[in-house]
């Protein structure tokens, strides 16, 4: 039995919208309704819903829109049952739930605080570190503003729970709240992959600068491009 059958039993009423493929019809489907959401391939005796997402052969249309077993739906279609069955009942996917972001602790903001300092003036000071943020179009204007910082070698800062934070040598990209105080740090290394190391304990989050309220967006690959 065709699933195009089915759906006319189903007083569906399928309108043919295209002779490809052996023939393919709409219909609203037998589960979430609509107007012509449900397409069937009559060909390849098989069916999809844009909405729902439910999908399969004339068995798994008996499954979802009957309520019928496998062995019960293989018993109507005179099939003999197969072991294991060849269908699986539809499940919904789950929704998307965003992750919440956390402030990081105060006593990383503390010592990143110090970093960015520390390194911001190491920056003004070194000529050759300054000619690779000149050569990515920075002035000293935005490089000041963005308290953006070179780290002249690489170490690891001890911290009072005895975890070691790598500190890799390169430009040193904060990412600051509306008051100032640093939420994320990166570093772009300049003879190491991956290139950009986030620093940890930053806050698991985009960056975002400039005034967000009421203003278009534009998503850029990495904060030295934003800014």
């Amino acid at each position: 039995m065709y699933i195009l059958d089915l759906a006319v039993a189903d007083g569906l009423d399928p309108k043919k919208v295209a002779s490809t493929n052996g023939g393919e019809y709409h219909s609203p489907c037998p589960g979430c309704g609509g107007k012509d959401r449900f397409i069937i391939w009559n060909k390849q005796n098989r069916y999809y819903c844009r909405r729902c997402q439910k999908r399969g052969d004339p068995i798994q249309y008996l499954r979802d829109f009957h309520a019928m077993s496998y062995v019960e739906a293989c018993k109507l279609l005179n099939l003999s049952p197969k072991t294991p069955p060849h269908t699986q009942l539809w499940k919904p996917q789950p929704s998307f739930t965003p992750h919440t972001s956390n402030l990081p602790e105060l006593a990383w903001r503390q010592h990143a605080s110090n970093f960015i300092t520390i390194c911001h003036k190491r920056l003004l000071a070194t000529s050759n570190a300054l000619e690779l943020l000149y050569d990515r179009g920075f002035t000293l204007g935005t490089m000041q503003h963005f308290q953006l910082g070179w780290n002249p070698q690489t170490f690891h800062l001890n911290t009072p729970s005895n975890k070691k934070i790598w500190l890799p040598k390169g430009i040193v990209i904060p990412t600051f709240d509306a008051q100032l105080e640093p939420l994320k740090l990166k570093i772009r290394q300049q003879d190491a992959h991956p290139k950009y190391i986030e620093i940890s304990g930053s806050q698991k989050a985009p960056s975002i600068y400039g005034d967000p309220t009421n203003k278009p967006f534009l998503i850029l690959e990495s904060e030295l491009d934003a800014m």
